[in-house]
């Protein structure tokens, strides 16, 4: 079976899972007391087209009908709760035992896309550098960063390969058709993705953009922090060099980085 980002080459899972002890294991405790919050996961994951789901009214015949899902694997949920987030996981580095390997195991992370990052520090760096020289130790360098929500939940996979993302919860069988968090191959894909979205934002300036209203909704709650009156920008090292074109006036394309699914851009400065 073969896990697909949609458009995009096949990605091998090879090998099979123990459907019965899967089901048998269910998912972990972690699970039990956010019964209510999985619930409304799988519900707006169905509502949205993200998975589709196979139920049956008693355990023996949920049993029986998971065997009969072409390339059904079957991995735990877990979640983790921090002070901000109820964060739900699917345990894909799970495995039962050394005979039912986990579907990280079983991925062939040599067909996924390489993850290429490194470029993304420098870029920001060289950025800086060049506001600092063009505008004067004086003046204040502002960045924004903007986190893309559920961001591997925006990518879909093809039907074939969603049930290599199953899971069982209650008396269904959940086939997840997006791209996983936890999946050893989804960094690389979304690099794909974000860099299609970086190469359309570098190619739009402020005098072309066109600014919608989800966008004005969006932002509407960031401010910019005064500075304070200790601060002091940092001079630049000796025998610096800045790329030359590196923008910073009005007719200049726009800055933006990606990194997985944090966008760094608009650095732009103000004077003091």
């Amino acid at each position: 079976m073969a896990a697909i980002a949609e458009d995009g080459a096949p990605v091998n899972v090879e090998g099979s899972t123990d459907i019965s002890a899967a089901l048998a294991y269910s998912n972990h405790r972690s699970v039990a007391p956010h019964s209510d919050s999985i619930l409304a996961k799988i519900f707006d994951d169905v509502r949205f087209g993200r998975a589709f789901i196979f139920s049956a009214q008693r355990s023996a015949a949920k049993r029986s009908e998971a065997h009969t899902i072409p390339g059904l694997r079957l991995s735990p949920l877990a979640v983790v709760v921090s002070p901000s987030k109820t964060r739900i996981i699917h345990d894909l580095t799970f495995s039962l035992s050394q005979y039912a390997h986990s579907v990280n195991a079983d991925t062939d992370f040599e067909q996924a896309p390489p993850v290429a990052l490194g470029r993304v520090l420098r870029d920001i760096i060289w950025r800086i550098l060049y506001l600092r020289r063009r505008f004067g130790p004086h003046a204040r360098i502002v960045l924004s960063k903007i986190d893309v929500t559920e961001a591997f939940r925006q990518v879909s996979v093809q039907w074939a390969g969603a049930p290599v993302f199953g899971y069982g919860f209650r008396e269904w069988i959940v086939a997840d058709r997006r791209l996983q968090f936890g999946w050893r191959s989804s960094p690389g894909f979304f690099c794909l993705f974000s860099a299609a979205l970086e190469h359309a934002h570098r190619h739009t300036s402020y005098e072309d953009a066109v600014v919608m209203e989800q966008g004005r909704t969006a932002t509407q709650h960031v401010a910019v922090t005064p500075p304070r009156a200790t601060d002091r920008p940092t001079p630049l090292p000796p025998g610096c060099r800045v790329p030359r074109g590196k923008g910073g006036v009005v007719h200049s394309l726009f800055f933006v980085r990606y990194y997985v699914d944090d966008e760094i851009g608009r650095a732009s400065c103000r004077e003091r």
